[in-house]
């Protein structure tokens, strides 16, 4: 009798099994609506910038956008060495994109200051960039370089190169393929860095704090070029001395206006 006394109690009757039904069937909406709420207050993640317009980016090449540099040329001019203060601007004349290829027109440029003399013009540049590379090729056959891929293929030349990011600390780039291998680091662009640096005091920079600069420098037996580039900025520095006659620029970024 206490047996089957127990057994009874254990299982459910009929009016306390509708109830649990009904209980359950009120819960149910309240449980997918925090649901819901759950998955919508979840933050998706921005997606990841295309590799090609995150390198667009590390060098502000719109057309409108400039720089302007400050400092001292020397130069030789009937066998005296004169030295005087200049003030240089580089500017993005045009863009145009040719294929895979973005061709930029310079007006002007630190590296004019080679070999300054009075009254020099700034001189005119091609900058194409190759995806996350950067070359210089002549100012040559321009409504070619504008409009044809093919033609800007056959001119990229290894040598030609100036810059690529991400910026690779310890590596060479542009070495010519045709001079005799080396193992010091010359004959390349060599990069170093980055540090730390603060450019406050350079107008139109609009964000303040320390900003990464790297050291890009180009040796040969007769001279060589020392660029300091900050991504998203710019060159902030450009120095060139030549070993044999005398010239020398030393110039510094003193303003930015990007467009």
């Amino acid at each position: 009798m206490g047996f089957r006394s127990q057994d009874c109690a254990q299982f459910p009757t009929r009016a306390s099994i509708a109830e649990s039904i009904r209980m359950l069937l009120c819960a149910f909406p309240l449980a997918c609506a925090m649901l819901a709420m759950s998955c919508s207050s979840a933050e998706t993640p921005p997606p990841a910038p295309h590799p090609s317009i995150a390198t667009a980016e590390e060098f502000p090449l719109t057309v409108g956008t400039y720089w302007v540099y400050q400092g001292n040329v020397k130069y030789e001019e009937a066998g005296k060495v004169k030295e005087t203060k200049v003030a240089w601007r580089m500017e993005v004349m045009r863009v145009n994109q040719v294929g895979r290829y973005e061709v930029v027109l310079l007006q002007g440029h630190p590296n004019d200051l080679a070999w300054f003399g009075p009254g020099k013009p700034r001189g005119g540049h091609v900058i194409v960039r190759d995806r996350n590379k950067y070359y210089e090729i002549p100012p040559e056959d321009l409504d070619k370089v504008l409009s044809d891929e093919t033609h800007i293929a056959s001119l990229l030349k290894p040598e030609h190169q100036f810059l690529e990011f991400p910026l690779p600390a310890g590596k060479c780039f542009g070495v010519d393929p045709g001079l005799p291998p080396r193992q010091d680091a010359m004959y390349c662009w060599s990069v170093a860095g980055p540090k730390s640096v603060d450019l406050s005091n350079i107008e139109g920079v609009g964000i303040r704090g320390m900003h990464d600069e790297f050291e890009l420098v180009y040796r040969t037996n007769p001279d060589h070029t020392i660029v300091h580039f900050v991504p998203g900025i710019g060159m902030t520095s450009y120095a060139y001395v030549h070993h044999g006659t005398v010239s020398e620029a030393d110039v510094h970024m003193t303003e930015f206006h990007p467009h």
